[in-house]
């Protein structure tokens, strides 16, 4: 489709061509040492036309859109055939009438044979010219120029790089498909979609086992309390709620050393999130001496501690619907939280688990 002759009857978007008489003259006045490939006159100029005038003629465009099958139909159906028969599958047909009929009065064929459409009222923004309804034979040179060419841009501006000249039904799918597949968008830019892994359960095989830690924040009180402290076996899921003053490595680890450790011995290993308060050298320290594994959940993603979340927000909700019946007034807002924190469970039922269990080294001694 490469131009054999200067055409001066071109569309819009192309180029202007310039005259032969402006190029001979160029030729006739340039200095002899530009013409470094010692070409002759015909040759030179043959050379700068294919650099200056555009590839594409008018007459290519329109034997490009008589080939497309979809523009065919487009024609069609904007000269009043309601159901043209093509041989395309449904699925084609039903894309192309429902391109149609959301334009619907907006197709033309120009004088020159090219099927255009007008801009809608929402499109002035963009432009106010008419585009063409681009064959598909062109559709990757025109997506190369306003991709590729533009800095590998994204999405949203290589469609209005387009709409800017052209469309065709399916631009939208048609550039994302273009530009998921480029290899350099994918090799240079950053994917925000973050890959999911599966997950694999937490396994234990007896109680004290594997012991979770979490802080969970409250209402401060009248005695200056600010949370508790949560343990949970992920054996027996056994809770222990602990209230804290200050949330540092002191006090948790006195915490842990008051309500767990000295009633039902040391746990084999403690999980906890990767907190200042639990993954100080001091607690590092203390379960070092009391010979227990301390492990850390992934940061951000607490999933890893499930069971732990899980028990905080059914803390909450029995803490929320307690507290909320011993309100007598709209100014009594902060009810005090510690009465509730009597444990419901019975503490000699799992006292006797881990210590009947000592002989199968289940519970750390």
């Amino acid at each position: 489709m490469c131009v054999n002759h200067v055409e001066t009857v071109q569309l819009d978007w192309m180029d202007p061509v310039p005259s032969p008489l402006k190029l001979n003259t160029w030729y006739l006045t340039a200095p002899a040492e530009l013409n470094i490939l010692g070409l002759s006159e015909l040759e030179l100029f043959q050379l700068i036309r294919d650099y200056a005038v555009h590839k594409y003629r008018v007459t290519d465009l329109v034997k490009a859109q008589k080939m497309d099958v979809t523009i065919d139909m487009l024609k069609l159906l904007t000269n009043g055939q309601a159901t043209p028969e093509l041989p395309c599958e449904g699925s084609i047909a039903t894309k192309i009438r429902g391109y149609y009929y959301k334009l619907r009065g907006h197709f033309y064929v120009s004088k020159q044979g090219v099927l255009m459409r007008k801009r809608k009222a929402n499109e002035v923004t963009i432009g106010r010219n008419d585009v063409i309804i681009l064959p598909q034979l062109f559709h990757l040179e025109v997506l190369q120029l306003a991709h590729d060419h533009q800095a590998h841009v994204g999405q949203h501006r290589v469609i209005g790089a387009v709409l800017q000249k052209f469309d065709w039904p399916g631009l939208h799918k048609d550039v994302a498909k273009y530009i998921n597949s480029c290899l350099t968008c994918q090799a240079s830019k950053y994917l925000k979609k973050r890959t999911k892994y599966a997950l694999k359960p937490l396994q234990s095989g007896g109680p004290n086992e594997l012991l979770q830690v979490d802080h969970l924040k409250l209402t401060n009180t009248k005695e200056e309390n600010k949370g508790v402290l949560m343990m949970v076996d992920h054996f027996t899921k056994f809770a222990v709620a602990a209230p804290y003053k200050k949330a540092d490595a002191r006090e948790t680890c006195k915490l842990i050393m008051d309500h767990w450790v000295s009633p039902y011995r040391a746990p084999l290993t403690i999980q906890s999130d990767i907190g200042p308060h639990l993954a100080a050298s001091l607690t590092a320290e203390l379960l070092q001496l009391i010979d227990v594994i301390q492990v850390h959940s992934t940061p951000y993603h607490p999933q890893t501690n499930g069971l732990m979340e899980r028990q905080n927000r059914t803390l909450i909700n029995l803490l929320r619907s307690i507290c909320s019946r011993k309100m007598t007034g709209t100014n009594n807002c902060r009810q005090p939280w510690e009465p509730s924190m009597q444990p419901r469970v019975p503490q000699p039922a799992f006292h006797r688990r881990c210590y009947g269990l000592e002989e199968r080294n289940v519970c750390h001694t």
